[in-house]
């Protein structure tokens, strides 16, 4: 009976399955034994695709970056090809020979400003030596200057903008022309009457010492800044 029993239960007994990655040590049996328990017979189609999908996804992002790199190098030749042709014409633009130049004191400045103003003005004269030059110089430096293009916006880029931009200009040119002293040219501030609002000009003395007033917005240079509808009551250089 107990030897019957005994052979039931070897018979009943389940073998315990060897899971493919981790196989059950045995003996006498080698490495490429091992290796080859290892591999999964069954292998199918969606396994391979599986093993394969990585490769793609970094074929494709290496692909996207070689992309990126590609139109990060074209918009940085363009830009560089844009600023070339844009410095270029700004210089020849600015290529007014200028000469028969003078020195003129912050001194003898404020000595013209007196002179010239009728009324008590303020006066901030920044440097202690500027460049006069000819009156007809001046005119063509100021017909060169681009400023008076722009389009008038009222407390956006209005009379204010227009003459700081002028007066910029002018300053960036005199460095441009490697002048050991800029150009007196500068901004005065005034009412005007005839429309009941303040306005700004510019103005700059030539080798005479001669003040002239310049309306940026126009390009119009006069001589004859004072007038009973305009009054200066600012000057700068």
């Amino acid at each position: 009976m107990l030897h019957r029993m005994s052979i039931i239960m070897i018979c009943c007994k389940k073998k315990k399955p060897v899971s493919p990655y981790h196989p059950s040590p045995t003996h006498g049996t080698t490495q490429e034994d091992s290796i080859s328990n290892n591999v999964n017979p069954s292998t199918n189609e969606e396994d391979i695709t599986s093993i394969e999908t990585p490769k793609i996804t970094c074929c494709y992002y290496t692909l996207q970056y070689c992309v990126i790199c590609f139109f990060i190098l074209l918009v940085f030749c363009i830009g560089i090809f844009i600023g070339e042709n844009i410095t270029c014409s700004y210089n020849n633009e600015k290529s007014v020979a200028i000469n028969n130049f003078s020195l003129v004191s912050s001194q003898q400045i404020q000595n013209i400003l007196t002179s010239y103003s009728t009324l008590e003005t303020t006066n901030y004269i920044l440097d202690t030596q500027y460049m006069a030059t000819d009156y007809q110089i001046m005119q063509k430096i100021i017909k060169q200057n681009t400023v008076s293009q722009n389009t008038y916006q009222l407390e956006n880029f209005d009379c204010d903008e227009f003459g700081i931009v002028m007066m910029s200009n002018i300053i960036q040119l005199s460095n441009q022309e490697n002048l050991t002293n800029r150009l007196a040219f500068g901004l005065m501030t005034g009412y005007n009457y005839s429309v009941n609002e303040r306005h700004l000009l510019n103005w700059f003395i030539d080798n005479n010492h001669h003040i002239w007033c310049v309306e940026p917005q126009t390009d119009h240079i006069h001589g004859h800044c004072l007038s009973s509808d305009f009054e200066i009551d600012m000057y700068l250089v």
